[in-house]
């Protein structure tokens, strides 16, 4: 770990060893499916909406400036569903949506722009536990040291460089 930002070695596509930034974390929310919302009056919800929306804004906000001296561009964004029952595909997407508007509000980009960001979702089935657990990826920073080729991919040392993801205009600047 480098000042805050957890950097780990992996093998890219072409089996090259790479060093990449990544911010794991867990939002504490159930997550429901579209049909079980859809029962809802219009009230709950849009409460169900604003809740799940700014959990995942503050909580990816708190961990994306806590290591915004390795965050590149393009992000690779998991959502990964936990709960004790597994949704469809579809029924999936739609239900992380406010999650992922989240996200995005925190980075400071629109959930749209494929170019800045990649989305994927999943989903691990819990009896005990509920949440989603939220996976940030970016390309090394210029200059990052990578892990020799053939070691286990090990934390790498030295400096990740200056930040590139700009923190969101209403946050307090970090000290």
């Amino acid at each position: 770990m480098t000042g805050g930002v957890p950097i780990i070695g992996v093998n890219d596509a072409r089996g090259r060893d790479e060093t990449v930034v990544q911010i794991l974390f867990t939002l504490p929310v159930r997550i429901k499916s579209l049909n079980a919302i859809l029962a809802y009056g219009l009230r709950e919800r849009m409460h169900e909406k604003r809740a799940q929306r700014t959990a995942a804004l503050l909580v990816t906000r708190s961990h994306v400036l806590a290591s915004l001296g390795g965050l590149r561009w393009p992000l690779l964004v998991d959502l990964v569903r936990v709960g004790p029952r597994r949704l469809d595909d579809d029924n999936l997407a739609g239900a992380l949506k406010h999650i992922r508007d989240g996200v995005a509000a925190a980075l400071g980009v629109d959930d749209g722009d494929t170019a800045r960001v990649t989305w994927r979702y999943g989903q691990r089935q819990d009896r005990q536990a509920v949440g989603v657990e939220v996976t940030i990826r970016a390309p090394p920073a210029t200059g990052a040291p990578s892990p020799t080729a053939g070691s286990p991919a090990s934390p790498a040392r030295g400096t990740v460089g200056a930040p590139t993801c700009p923190p969101p205009t209403d946050a307090p600047s970090p000290r």
